[in-house]
């Protein structure tokens, strides 16, 4: 099986399609840099990805 243009979710590290996933963003605590990343929507909907390394990154999405 082969998903179209998949990735694998940084948070649940579940593999997912392209179709599935929604972008976060955040900006770093350390530097105040603004950052993006590819996350499942099922993380994206329960709010799950605020939980991943919440202490060195400000959510903004």
């Amino acid at each position: 099986m082969v998903l179209a243009e998949g990735e694998v979710c940084p948070v649940c590290y579940q593999p997912t399609c392209r179709n599935h996933l929604g972008t976060v963003r955040w900006r770093w605590r350390s530097s105040g840099a603004v950052d993006s990343a590819l996350v499942c929507k099922e993380c994206l909907r329960s709010y799950r990805h605020r939980d991943w390394d919440k202490y060195n990154r400000d959510w903004i999405t």
